[in-house]
């Protein structure tokens, strides 16, 4: 029996818009833009497949904001189309509309609810919300020029930051751990590899240390979240098959970097989609 018999096509993927949007945009929908059908949590949620990943994803970034997970730091693997985007956003649904979550699970609704926890959205194929330094974000009394900078702006304490973003050099765990204090947060980071991909591979010897500095930054954000309430969520293009990894050629060394930089501090990853979920996602 094929797959037809157990798939049902969703009305909405007959629609025509969703033919320019083919995958969703982290950044878009923390703007507010986009298709509803990413953009309006209580469609987004019911019409979304959890897999038993997302929801032990979504249930360890609530435990970590309260102060009782173990884990702070979850890094998402998958090539294009596994669900780490898709994944991105139910949590930043979760952090703005808990209510919403309900949809999926009433318990989980409750405790994003009572956190309350701050967000930050780092999408590197998003300018305004990673600037660098060769195109940075103007606020007019002050530009942002880097990704700690933009994620200090995002905290309303940018002048935590505001050497180490004018200068152009990543900021030390300790002084991103100040930043963070002990408020619940969430730090949702997307496609990384591809915006640090962007600067070591430019002729500009300035943008190639810009680059290298991202990957710093990377590793320090995820050591600085230790002992915090703080949940970061890093999304990498990468496929995981027995002793064997796949990544995307176009910035496969970026890629491999930011995962042993990772992995330096958190073993463990999530897969948000399995061949199991394949059909229902269908």
């Amino acid at each position: 029996m094929g797959v037809k018999a157990y798939a049902r096509a969703r009305k909405e993927l007959f629609d025509e818009r969703l033919d320019e949007q083919l995958a969703p945009s982290l950044a878009e929908v923390y703007a507010g833009r986009g298709h509803e059908v990413y953009a309006n949590p209580d469609l987004f949620y019911g019409g979304t497949h959890f897999s038993d990943s997302m929801r032990r994803v979504l249930r360890g970034v609530a435990e970590a904001v309260r102060g009782v997970g173990a884990r702070k730091v979850f890094p998402l693997f998958s090539l294009y189309g596994g669900g780490k985007t898709h994944l991105l956003i139910a949590i930043l649904h979760a952090v703005r509309r808990p209510e919403a979550l309900a949809k999926v699970d009433v318990e989980l609704a409750k405790v994003y609810a009572e956190a309350r926890p701050r967000l930050v959205v780092l999408d590197g194929e998003s300018d305004e919300l990673c600037p660098n330094p060769a195109k940075p974000l103007d606020l007019k009394h002050y530009a942002v020029r880097t990704i700690w900078g933009s994620m200090a702006y995002q905290l309303g304490r940018y002048d935590l930051l505001k050497i180490e973003d004018e200068r152009v050099y990543a900021p030390s765990v300790e002084a991103i751990r100040k930043l963070l204090g002990d408020e619940p947060t969430v730090i949702l980071v997307d496609e990384i590899a591809k915006y640090a991909a962007r600067f070591t591979g430019s002729p500009d010897p300035s943008l190639q240390g810009y680059g290298r500095s991202v990957i710093a930054f990377v590793e320090s954000l995820a050591k600085a979240v230790e002992g915090t309430r703080t949940a970061l969520v890093v999304t990498l293009p990468l496929e995981v098959r027995e002793r064997e990894e796949k990544y995307v050629e176009a910035y496969e060394r970026e890629a491999r970097m930011i995962r042993d930089a990772i992995g330096r501090v958190a073993a463990a990853y999530d897969v948000p989609l399995g061949a199991e979920d394949v059909v229902q996602v269908l």
